[in-house]
């Protein structure tokens, strides 16, 4: 076993946004084929997403490690990968798109700011009495029914945008959880997450870099590019909603129900070359709260809001 190739196969690891999560399956996937023992390998893997820029979820090394073993990969269907990012087609649309400030002054329904409208947003996008889950962190959630989470809603960082089909389910690593594949219903939401920035939280540069730059010379703030790509995408798809993280990204809610999950894979692929985030197709993957509050007290602010269209899939 060459120590050296281990270290060059780690060095690659991109930050934050860049796919992380994607990055430690086929590393893991290649340090199985050198023979490296698999909790040697949640080891290396910890090691070198320590700078990556973002804080891993619990599971995400040891499921990376678990898909990749040999005997795993047996038993997985073949899944077509995802398209990089076409920075061109990007700063394009970042170009001759709107502003953040255009995005708003087109809701439909304006939210002001100086009031919490968590519960409101929720009603309106989950009607009648639904599971929910959701919860203040990554790492705690629970699934309750709409009415039981009445009066609490505002308080969660985080939710999952379909609705469950029981209270806890299995995971696959066969633990009861409140949230998992196993327990969450059809895709009700499809939510894209914009986030792109110019150095890590090393001072390094990212791939996006010259980009922004470019688009900052012409007045293109991060924000006004997020706002750009989702007017965008809802040529393709109705759009329900559009909130600020209360960090740097813009994520927008497309509505889905009863369209064929092949129509809104094909949707998600596009998205993913325009620089959203892949995670986000995991059905039972938590997204930021409508209106509620992140773990920094910034509000997760809705932007832009068209009920209409959040009980029908098609445009």
């Amino acid at each position: 076993m060459s120590e050296a190739k281990i270290r060059e196969i780690l060095a690659s690891c991109p930050i934050a946004g860049d796919g992380v999560n994607p990055w430690l399956f086929t590393t893991a996937l290649k340090l199985h084929r050198l023979g490296v023992a698999p909790a040697r390998i949640e080891e290396l893997l910890e090691e070198a997403t320590s700078d990556c820029g973002r804080e891993l979820r619990p599971d995400e090394i040891p499921r990376a490690v678990h898909n990749s073993a040999p005997g795993s990969l047996k038993a997985r269907a073949r899944q077509r990968s995802w398209p990089g990012r076409n920075y061109e087609q990007i700063e394009a649309i970042g170009l001759n798109g709107i502003s953040l400030s255009e995005l708003e002054r087109h809701s439909p329904v304006q939210i002001g700011p100086s009031l919490n409208h968590t519960e409101a947003i929720i009603d309106a996008l989950f009607p009648s009495n639904p599971l929910l889950c959701a919860g203040p962190s990554l790492h705690y959630s629970l699934t309750r029914s709409r009415e039981a989470w009445r009066g609490f809603l505002a308080r969660q960082q985080f939710i999952v945008p379909s609705p469950m089909s029981k209270t806890k389910g299995v995971t696959q690593d066969g633990k009861l959880s409140a949230r998992s594949q196993d327990n969450v219903g059809p895709r009700r939401f499809l939510v894209i997450e914009f986030d792109f920035v110019e150095t890590d939280k090393n001072g390094r540069d990212t791939a996006a870099a010259p980009m922004l730059r470019r688009l900052a010379a012409q007045g293109v703030t991060i924000a006004d590019l997020c706002a750009a790509l989702h007017a965008e995408l809802a040529k393709c798809r109705p759009l329900a909603l559009v909130l600020h993280s209360g960090g740097k990204s813009l994520h927008g809610w497309y509505p889905c129900p009863g369209v064929e999950d092949a129509v809104m894979h094909r949707f998600m692929r596009f998205a993913v070359s325009l620089g959203a985030d892949r995670a986000t197709w995991t059905r039972a993957q938590l997204v930021r709260m409508p209106d509620g509050v992140r773990d920094n007290g910034k509000r997760q602010r809705v932007l832009y809001f068209n009920p209409a269209v959040a009980n029908g899939g098609e445009k």
